[in-house]
């Protein structure tokens, strides 16, 4: 569950339903539903103008949503494997995804293509984030380490290492 950047507006996923939802943050109304994932919806984010929503899922797929009318407007599809994490670059050109396969890929969200493809972990990569200025990416693995990367043009700048164990989160 997510606030719209405004927020006005609450987005919610639902693992055993395979459905997303658009709320009215103030009156609780339903705003928009969200369906076609074929598995569990595990996250949902607004894009950083408000105006689409990604969910991911353990069928594999990332889709984008319009916020308002719940329509579908690309399918992201990588291998068949659960997406672990997706987020917003922040001027909403890109989404980023890690998945089961070790894999992070960087899309765009308007035509669903894949603009980079991401590989050196030994382990399945559970969160990736952008910076705030948009530039890198990181991502934590179950490998312990978290690795950053040029966002442009999918170059490892450093491996942060030091945890015992997988890395769940990264912000």
């Amino acid at each position: 569950m997510i606030y719209s950047p405004d927020g006005q507006r609450i987005v919610t996923a639902g693992g055993d339903d395979k459905i997303a939802r658009v709320w009215d943050s103030e009156s609780g109304k339903e705003l928009a539903v969200l369906r076609g994932h074929e598995g569990g919806v595990n996250d949902v984010a607004f894009s950083p103008d408000g105006r689409r929503v990604v969910s991911r899922s353990n069928d594999g797929t990332v889709r984008v949503w319009d916020a308002e009318s719940g329509e579908e407007l690309a399918v992201l599809r990588g291998k068949r494997r659960p997406v672990a994490s997706v987020a917003y670059s922040p001027d909403g050109r890109r989404i980023v995804t890690a998945s089961k396969d070790r894999v992070i890929r960087v899309w765009n969200p308007g035509n669903g293509k894949a603009l980079a493809i991401l590989t050196d972990h030994e382990g399945h990569i559970n969160a990736v984030v952008f910076s705030p200025d948009g530039q890198r990416i990181a991502n934590g693995s179950e490998d312990s380490t978290v690795r950053v990367w040029d966002a442009e043009s999918g170059k490892e700048l450093t491996v942060l290492r030091g945890h015992e164990k997988s890395v769940n989160s990264v912000a």
